[in-house]
């Protein structure tokens, strides 16, 4: 067993907690500054806990290594919040094939088959490549393991030396990347206290295999990995009622332990109103995981076509990214007929992409892979004073939670569907109609998911 370290020093740390009656100890890699996602969850669920009496460290990546840094977002942490950063330590391979992936895709011009929607990278062609490529897949799954066995291995004496100096009540990983679970449930056994895995997306599954490494190799480890986590928890959370249930069904022994406890619709997302004159779609956030924005085009084109409008009355922004599989979202969108329609803005802090949020007539989400996961950015789109359409298969998560909502539904392959919901409420727009915010009633506020994840934690420290 790894001995004991020094206490390391944080890299903020934000004064003393006035009313803090218990520790939490938050193993997150991606927390602020980290601008991501993935970040905001804790972000919000440590501010709650502050209000409960908790005070939170978090073992996190190193600063050196956040990328879309938002100091703002650290800033804004609760009294007695402190964060410590361990440094990944990146294989050269992988880095070289992060490289390599970044430059064909900044190399990526046209594509030659624009008007086919989306599938899988082939696996066909001559049985030497084949098995070469699975070659590759398993060598980048195991050196994707390894790397992440090494954070581990920095960051379990940090946890370890902070519990046994301060006296935490409970240590919670949060995850992707899913290794920290592995960090998370050894600092906690050590300690002797309580251990809760939250799962912000699967770990092991078909839909959360990553292609480039998709391999036996793969689904070994991340099940390893995953069932040492859920047996060693005292509460597995889950994301969403689809995750709880995938693990229900996997772990039936562990059916006790397992909840749901969801992201949801923050205060500092609600904007004023201010649709211009001009009708504008838009999409925020990266477009991955099998988010494909052609059918969205498809539609668009239709509509354009039924109300004969111009670039001027009608328009598409993708706010974050600019590519979708390789391929360029201009040329995407001058493939499907829509190029003078659509405009490609560049990625911004989130109080920035809130602001361009409250400016679309409608904001749109994509389908995905993870159909059992909802990505974050809907519980933003909900607070404005725009229609949603959601593109998304019946029986996904994404379409669980927003039915019965005043959300545009529509099956990914309904094409005329999509054309007729942005045709409909088009018009409607021209005729001065605005609607009520998705969560008007406030049915997805965070403050109710932030409630029952610090009320299981009270539990949890009360019974030790």
């Amino acid at each position: 067993m790894t001995p004991p370290a020094t206490v390391a020093e944080p890299f903020f740390a934000k004064g003393a907690a006035d009313a803090a009656t218990r520790r939490l100890l938050l193993v997150s890699y991606h927390f602020p500054p980290d601008s991501s996602m993935g970040a905001l969850r804790w972000e919000k669920m440590v501010a709650a806990g502050a209000e409960r009496g908790w005070q939170v460290d978090v073992i996190s990546m190193a600063l050196d290594d956040v990328k879309g840094r938002d100091d703002a977002r650290l800033n804004a942490l609760p009294a007695g919040t402190r964060v410590f950063g361990v440094k990944l330590d990146r294989h050269p391979w992988l880095s070289l094939e992060s490289r390599v992936r970044r430059r064909k895709r900044e190399a990526a011009s046209r594509v030659s088959e624009g008007s086919k929607l989306a599938t899988p990278a082939s696996a066909n062609g001559d049985s030497t490549g084949g098995l070469l490529r699975a070659l590759r897949r398993s060598q980048l799954a195991w050196l994707y393991y390894d790397e992440w066995r090494r954070w581990c291995n920095k960051a379990i004496p940090v946890g370890r030396a902070l519990v046994a100096r301060h006296g935490h009540d409970a240590v919670v990983s949060s995850g992707p990347p899913q290794m920290v679970h592995h960090a998370g449930w050894q600092i906690a056994k050590a300690a002797g206290i309580p251990y809760v895995m939250d799962l912000r997306d699967t770990w092991h599954g078909p839909s959360a295999e990553p292609g480039d490494v998709a391999s036996p190799v793969w689904r070994r480890m991340s099940a390893h990995y995953e069932r040492l986590a859920v047996a060693n928890a005292s509460l597995v959370v889950a994301n969403t009622p689809s995750i709880e249930q995938i693990l229900h069904d996997r772990y039936p022994e562990a059916r006790d332990r397992l909840t749901t406890i969801m992201n949801g619709a923050d205060d500092d997302a609600r904007v004023p109103a201010h649709l211009p004159g001009r009708f504008v779609l838009m999409h925020a956030g990266e477009l991955y995981n099998g988010r494909d924005p052609r059918p969205l085009m498809r539609g668009l084109k239709r509509a354009i076509v039924e109300l004969g409008v111009t670039p001027d009355q009608l328009g598409l922004v993708f706010l974050g990214d600019d590519h979708y599989e390789g391929a360029l979202l201009a040329d995407l969108a001058r493939a499907e007929g829509v190029g003078d329609f659509t405009t490609i803005e560049k990625r911004v802090p989130r109080a920035e992409a809130i602001r361009l949020q409250g400016q679309a007539a409608m904001l749109v989400l994509l389908p995905q892979n993870q159909w059992e996961c909802v990505p974050g950015k809907v519980f933003e789109y909900v607070q404005k004073s725009s229609w949603v359409l959601a593109i998304s298969a019946r029986g996904t998560a994404v379409e669980a939670l927003l039915r019965g909502t005043n959300t545009d539904l529509v099956e990914p392959t309904d094409i005329d569907g999509i054309a007729r919901h942005i045709a409909d409420r088009f018009r409607e727009f021209k005729a001065g109609v605005r609607p009520e915010p998705v969560n008007a009633d406030g049915r997805f506020d965070r403050s109710l998911q932030c409630a029952k994840m610090f009320d299981a934690l009270d539990r949890l420290a009360t019974a030790r």
